[in-house]
């Protein structure tokens, strides 16, 4: 393990220095976010280097993780190339700038062909801690799993609309991640903690708006987040709290930016606008007009680590904690945009 180690502090001190050097880096890539002065706040063209230092964050662990025989080579396929295929689709769209139909067509094409070979990441049924029940998912069971998974990944891409909120998110998102791992194999581990090192690393620069993450470490992200929530969820995870990984977990960790995406998208479609094409109707383009970013941030860090948290403490409580969530979260909505 000690490999490991050094590999990840070698990792953090070159992604410093990629973060730091990014505007040379961006002129090697030819890779930039260029202002739109209609829905992009920054004004002049931002390196989009996060999603490259992720990617290359999370495939040197794999392949150590390879090497070092702590993982077999079916899983090292299965990460690898599902991360790859989206961080190459982030990374074309960030070129090129996809339309949202082709963009989806192409998710939901590489996601059919993925679970037909790794069907051990298939959700075959629904396990609910709070009524004791499970259904099962029977032929609706891929078809189920393509659509949370494309649902996260759209989640996930709509929170990268303030400086630092993508990075938030997704690293209380993985930390929650960790502590129904802390008893899993050490691959899990070190793979959250890789991953969320790498994530302060790009936050620092991208509070310094030195650099952006881009479509490529969006879609990244999201992909590696719901495959080991899936992969927890099927292995039938416990935290460290002796609370299983169940449905109501799973919706309480991935409600807030669910939730808001769900939301946006009824709203998009009933003003009769497509509901991929992006605005400022997010509930942080709302709190922006009342807090600075960094309070905003700190908003999504807690709300999602405070429930989550609570839901393991009082587990006979679950549809209590969810519900106070949800009305703090439409509270916070109405009152923030009643204001605007």
């Amino acid at each position: 393990m000690k490999i490991v180690v050094l590999i990840n502090v070698f990792l953090i001190l070159a992604n410093i220095v990629f973060f730091s050097k990014a505007e040379y880096f961006a002129k090697l890539f030819k890779l930039y976010d260029k202002p739109d002065n209609i829905r992009k706040i920054h004004t002049t063209s931002v390196p989009l280097l996060g999603g490259i230092s992720l990617f290359l964050t999370i495939s040197v662990n794999l392949f150590t993780f390879l090497v070092l025989e702590i993982i077999s080579l079916k899983i090292f396929l299965v990460y690898f190339i599902s991360i790859f295929s989206f961080f190459l689709l982030g990374l074309i769209d960030d070129y090129k700038n996809i339309n949202p139909k082709v963009k989806l067509s192409c998710s939901i094409i590489f996601l059919t062909i993925f679970f037909l070979f790794f069907n051990s990441f298939v959700i075959y049924e629904l396990s609910f801690s709070s009524f004791s029940k499970i259904v099962s998912l029977g032929i609706l069971s891929i078809p189920f799993t393509i659509l949370c998974f494309m649902l996260l990944q759209n989640a996930i891409n709509m929170i990268d609309g303030v400086d630092g909120l993508l990075s938030i998110t997704s690293i209380s998102i993985l930390i929650i991640c960790l502590i129904y791992n802390l008893n899993s194999v050490i691959f899990f581990k070190y793979l959250i903690l890789s991953t969320i090192l790498n994530l302060i690393i790009f936050l620092i620069f991208n509070f310094k708006k030195k650099t952006f993450m881009g479509d490529s470490g969006t879609f990244a992200i999201a992909i590696l987040i719901a495959l080991i929530i899936v992969d927890t969820y099927n292995q039938e995870g416990i935290s460290f709290f002796n609370v299983s990984l169940k449905v109501e977990q799973i919706f309480l960790i991935l409600m807030l930016p669910g939730i808001d995406m769900f939301r946006v998208f009824l709203l998009r479609i009933s003003l009769g606008k497509n509901p991929f094409l992006p605005d400022n109707n997010h509930l942080h383009h709302y709190l922006l007009r009342f807090f600075n970013r960094y309070q905003v941030c700190l908003i999504y860090f807690f709300l999602i680590l405070l429930s989550n948290f609570m839901i393991n403490l009082f587990p006979g409580k679950t549809l209590m904690i969810l519900i106070i969530t949800l009305i703090f979260y439409f509270s916070l909505l109405f009152f923030s945009y009643k204001k605007n």
